[in-house]
Formats: structure tokens, C-alpha cells, sequence
């Protein structure tokens, strides 16, 4: 009986892998158009789906609309249902451009949000909590509305303007359900309730996301956001990237992200430091605070070292690359009167956390496994992670 069991969990998380893994493969290649006598329209039923320790399961479509009479105008409406929360989610956007550079958006919507976008993707997050039960999100209610403003100023250069008013509420753990994995969730930090007027303005490289690498290229952000009303606050962050070729199949690739909030310790407001795309020989959101400073570096040598070792039998070799990566960094929650500049030292005792690991990375990130061993401690167990379509 427990040997069916172990095939049918196996059986079961096989077929959501390769289900998942084709909604990925269907939203980015596979997105339906289909004309109208008023509309082209493009539905995603997937887009918006996902499984979480908050909501459970959580079906969602998205339906992205443009009236063939007036082009320059795009309506896109997003719903969907959480089981576990029992909840409906929604969102509204009217996307208005000005020729070939500018654009300008009003929006609405009231759903379950994460500030976790950048260090981990939905896929690999959603595999995480479904099949692992590790799900390395964290998750609040927001009601949202406002109005944003974006300027092409080149090709690679985006500047962005945004107004809104936000009302925050706090979600629990509602299930602890995956196929495999022993214990429970972890519970989801609270977030402060209430009312926030937030406006930003941000410089940003524009790109498409892609796991694959480019070469010889510059990405940055830049940001300036001030809160009031129930969060009053000033904020200022720079996150610049760098990949580069050095020769042959060598390659860098370099992350600086520094980010400073004023006057807030709202849970909110605060960034994570530690574990994935972070400080990866550290545990999952280790540390945290209104000050942030990390420096990533990834560094590819290609085929030149594994291309050498009599390893062929490893299904898929020709296609794996080796890494060395170095972490660092450090965050402080500093006073509420400190201005944006200070609180980055934080005492004697909040020094600068390091790592240093090698990764085996199967066509440039679709697969990673990283083996990472912080250096604050003399003594201290290899910690690993695998990564799923994540670059740097």
C-alpha cells in the first residue's frame, strides 16, 4: 500500500511538473488572439494561476483587449478565486498610448500581493510549494487604485511615473497541503494594516525577462517613492546588473542593489535578506531591515573545466556549465528619525554576511544546483538550493 501510495504521489507530481511547466511554455509562446468584429482579444487562462500557502490553489484568467477602432487603447481584466482563502481576486487596467513612447494607464484592483517578485518566479515557486512545501513568497491583501505614466526615452531607457492610493490587510496560513514534504508551512508575516498614499518615480533598463543570458549588457533601476497618510515615509534604491563576456565561454555577471526607507519598520516596507537571489549560503529570509546593501557575482566558466573531466555518462553533461558565486551583504532597520542616508552600519555586532559556493547550471539556468557555505562561521553545513529558468 505505501509503495502505491509513492507511485501515485510520484505519478501526480510528475504530471504537474509537465502541466506547469507547458502553462509557462503556453504564456509565453502560445497566447490565443482571436478577432472580433470590435475587439482583438487575448486570453490567458493560466497567466494568473498559482498554489501558495495563503490562497491554496488559485485559479485565474487574464483577457487582454484592443478595440480594432481605437488600437492605441488596451483593456486588460484579471480574476480569479483562492480556495483556501475563499476569496475572489480582480484587477482592472486601461492602457492608453501616445505614439510610439508614451503611455499612460489607470488601474484598479483587489487581490493577494507579494513584494517577492524578484527573488523568485511563479513557476518556480509554485513547484516549491506544491510539490516541496516550501513556499518562499510572503503575502498580503491589497486594495489598489491609481494612475501610472511611462516614457520610452530610448530603446534601453524607460522613465515611470506612479500614483496610488493602497489599503493594506494583513493574510494568515490557510493550508500546509503539499504531495511531498514533512512538517508545515511556515507562517506568513503580518503585514500592518492600513491606508497609504505612494507615489514613485523610477528609471528603469528596458528589457524582456528572459533565463537566457545576454551578453555585454547593462540593466538598472533607479527609484524615488514617498509614502504618507497612514505610512508616512521616503524611500530611494539603485539595483544595477552587469553581464559580460571575458573570452571564450567565460562569462560575469555582477549584482549591486542598495535601498534605504525612512521612518517605516511596517513589515510592508521591510526587504529580505538570505537564500534564493540573495545571500544563497544563508537561510531564507535571514535577515531583514529598512537599509539594504548585496552584491552578487556569478562567474561562468563555460565547458572549459567540465568539458575536461571524463563525465560523459551524466545524462546531459555536453549542456552543463560551472559556476564560482560570491554574496555579500547586509541589512539594518535603522531609526525612524535617521535620514536617507544613515542606519547602514547598524552596530559592531551587524557586520557585512558572505558566501562563497560553485553551481552546476544546465543550459544557462533553466537548471541550477548551487552549493553555497557562509563565512562568518569556521564551521558550517554546505548549504543547497535548486533553481528553476532564474538567472542572476
Amino acid at each position: 500500500m505505501r509503495i502505491l501510495n509513492k507511485f501515485f504521489r510520484l505519478a501526480t507530481a510528475l504530471l504537474i511538473l509537465l502541466l506547469l511547466i507547458g502553462l509557462t511554455y503556453f504564456d509565453i509562446y502560445g497566447e490565443e488572439e482571436e478577432d472580433t468584429d470590435k475587439f482583438i482579444n487575448t486570453l490567458d487562462f493560466f497567466k494568473n494561476s498559482r498554489y501558495n500557502r495563503v490562497e491554496g490553489f488559485f485559479i485565474g484568467y487574464e483577457l487582454e483587449s484592443i478595440p480594432i477602432a481605437y488600437p492605441d487603447f488596451t483593456f486588460i481584466t484579471r480574476i480569479g478565486f483562492g480556495f483556501e482563502e475563499r476569496r475572489l481576486g480582480y484587477g482592472l487596467k486601461i492602457q492608453k498610448m501616445f505614439g510610439e513612447d508614451r503611455k499612460v494607464s489607470i488601474f484598479f484592483n483587489k487581490e493577494t500581493e507579494t513584494n517577492d517578485y524578484k527573488i523568485i518566479g511563479n513557476t518556480e515557486n509554485n513547484l516549491s510549494a506544491l510539490l516541496a512545501k516550501k513556499d518562499f513568497r510572503d503575502y498580503f491583501y491589497l486594495k489598489r487604485g491609481g494612475i501610472e505614466a511611462e516614457y520610452y526615452v530610448s530603446e534601453k531607457l524607460n522613465l515611470n511615473l506612479s500614483c496610488d492610493i493602497r489599503k493594506y490587510k494583513p493574510l494568515y496560513k490557510r493550508t500546509d497541503w503539499s504531495l511531498f514534504g514533512e512538517g508545515k508551512f511556515r507562517e506568513n508575516p503580518l503585514v500592518e494594516p492600513g491606508n497609504e498614499f505612494y507615489v514613485t518615480v523610477s528609471l528603469n533598463s528596458a528589457f524582456q525577462e528572459s533565463f537566457f543570458m545576454p551578453f555585454n549588457e547593462w540593466r538598472y533601476n533607479i527609484i524615488l517613492e514617498k509614502g504618507s497618510d497612514d505610512f508616512n515615509y521616503f524611500g530611494t534604491g539603485i539595483n544595477v546588473k552587469r553581464y559580460q563576456m571575458i573570452f571564450e565561454s567565460h562569462r560575469l555577471v555582477a549584482n549591486l542593489y542598495l535601498h534605504s526607507r525612512t521612518k517605516t519598520t511596517a513589515e510592508q516596507h521591510l526587504i529580505d535578506l538570505g537564500g534564493v537571489s540573495t545571500l544563497r549560503g544563508y537561510g531564507h529570509k535571514e535577515f531583514t531591515g529598512n537599509r539594504i546593501f548585496l552584491f552578487n557575482l556569478d562567474y561562468f566558466f563555460g565547458r572549459s573545466i567540465l568539458g575536461k573531466l571524463p563525465l560523459n555518462f551524466i545524462p546531459y553533461y555536453e549542456m552543463f556549465d560551472l559556476i564560482f558565486f560570491f554574496d555579500a551583504g547586509k541589512a539594518t532597520i535603522a531609526g525612524k528619525e535617521d535620514n536617507i542616508l544613515e542606519g547602514f552600519g547598524g552596530g559592531p555586532d551587524n557586520k557585512i554576511k558572505s558566501n562563497i559556493g560553485i553551481a552546476f547550471s544546465l543550459a544557462q539556468g533553466f537548471l541550477r544546483f548551487n552549493f553555497a557555505r557562509r563565512l562568518d562561521r569556521k564551521r558550517d553545513n554546505v548549504t543547497f538550493s535548486l533553481r528553476l529558468m532564474r538567472t542572476l
